[in-house]
C-alpha cells in the first residue's frame, strides 16, 4: 500500500487482491479509482479512506509512504 499525490490529486494504491477482498466486504469504489491487473489506484477524498475504514477498521493510520508523480497513466487503467 502507498500513497501516490500527483500534481492534481492523490490515490492509495492497492493490490487488486486487497481491493477484491474489500468488495466482498461491502466496499464499493467510485467512477474516480481506477484499476489494471495488477493494482487499483483509490481516490483519495472518498475511496482511500473508506478502503481503510473497511479493510483495517481498528488500526489508525499516521503516515502511509507518499510518493510523489507527474501523473498516473490512465491509459494503463480501466474505471470502476
Amino acid at each position: 500500500m502507498k500513497f501516490i499525490s500527483t500534481s492534481g490529486h492523490g490515490y492509495l494504491r492497492v493490490t487488486r487482491n486487497q481491493v477484491n477482498r474489500a468488495i466482498v466486504k461491502g466496499y464499493k469504489p467510485s467512477n474516480y479509482s481506477f484499476y489494471n491487473d495488477k493494482c487499483a489506484m483509490l481516490e483519495e477524498d472518498c475511496d482511500a479512506g473508506e478502503f481503510l475504514k473497511i479493510m483495517f477498521p481498528d488500526k489508525k493510520f499516521n503516515e502511509i509512504p507518499d510518493t510523489y508523480q507527474n501523473d498516473i497513466n490512465r491509459n494503463c487503467y480501466e474505471r470502476f
